[in-house]
């Protein structure tokens, strides 16, 4: 398997690309992995309980779970590389809230605990409770936070 570096220059950090043989029609297939093993990662995220978000520093969805697709709807590609702001799942009523926890995240806060709610694709209300704390930190910093979703609508019904 061949890997490969590069390096952003704004974020400070490495991006490691492996080359991975792709059983359907022997294709080599490059996977990004942002300096992290990526069986582990991908293995905490998709057989994770809760949906998680994996957000750079400007707020972009980097990569979505399994969970968060069963939960909200919405599949990889319709959320990953938008703005968390931009997020389909996100009611405005909820904005000021996504900016207040952004803003004390970057200060190298972990928010935890946060109950608020999220809409699913079909409508749904999705009450929530949500952490974020940094997974990857740069020479400058955080460069990518985790933000786990709870789905607590069960106990307020």
């Amino acid at each position: 398997m061949a890997v490969g570096r590069e390096n952003i220059g704004q974020v400070g950090m490495t991006l490691v690309w492996k080359r991975e043989w792709h059983p359907q029609g022997n294709r080599v297939r490059a996977s990004r992995t942002n300096g992290l093993p990526d069986s582990r990662l991908a293995a905490y995220m998709d057989y994770h309980p809760d949906a998680i978000v994996l957000l750079d520093r400007e707020g972009v969805v980097l990569r979505v779970n399994r969970t968060f697709e069963t939960m909200f709807g919405y599949t990889r590609s319709e959320v990953e590389n938008k703005l968390a702001y931009e997020c389909p799942v996100v009611p405005a009523s909820e904005l000021p809230g996504i900016a207040d926890r952004h803003a004390r995240a970057l200060n190298g806060e972990m928010v935890g605990g946060v109950e608020t709610m999220r809409i699913a694709k079909d409508g749904r209300r999705i009450d929530v409770v949500v952490t974020v704390r940094p997974l990857v930190r740069g020479d400058d910093g955080v460069d990518i936070w985790i933000t786990e979703f709870r789905d607590v609508t069960w106990q307020r019904d």
